[in-house]
């Protein structure tokens, strides 16, 4: 089967991308994924088998994102990863029950969490163009270990 423009993008857009632009790329596909699900549920009558997908899809994302945690890194690690998990389960309840207002919430967090890491890696975009001697005052710019408030 042959990848339409939009698929072919995508698989590029992936296969180059950093660690960094992945970890937007499966938030971005959550928050979509999200949407697509909250649309469908608010236009009636309710597909559920396309709905059931979308919020599937913004699991698999969830998934991803926890797995992509460095558990050494420490607390803020350990925070994300029971964020990530508390997430799934509401998905779930979202799905069964079709309540728009946990969609609603966990698209909320998510995008909170994306624009972080946006913040995160732009952060660490600039340090690399800083030179060594000035970068050594500046906090680790590796990605596994940032912060974020929550």
């Amino acid at each position: 089967m042959s990848l339409n423009g939009y698929e072919n993008y995508l698989e590029n857009q992936i296969v180059t991308a950093d660690k960094g632009k992945l970890i937007l790329i499966i938030y971005e596909a959550a928050i979509n994924s999200i949407k697509h699900a909250i649309n469908l549920i608010q236009n009636p009558p309710i597909n559920f088998e396309k709905t059931g997908k979308n919020i599937q899809k913004a699991e698999d994302c969830i998934f991803e994102l926890m797995c992509s945690l460095n558990m050494e890194a420490g607390e803020i690690s350990r925070n994300l990863y029971e964020l990530y998990n508390f997430m799934v389960r509401n998905l779930i309840k979202a799905d069964l029950n079709k309540d728009v207002e946990i969609l609603k919430n966990i698209l909320l967090m998510l995008i909170s969490l994306n624009e972080a890491w946006e913040d995160v890696i732009l952060n660490q975009k600039h340090k690399e163009n800083i030179p060594m001697m000035q970068a050594e005052n500046h906090i680790s710019s590796d990605i596994e270990t940032f912060s974020i408030k929550i």
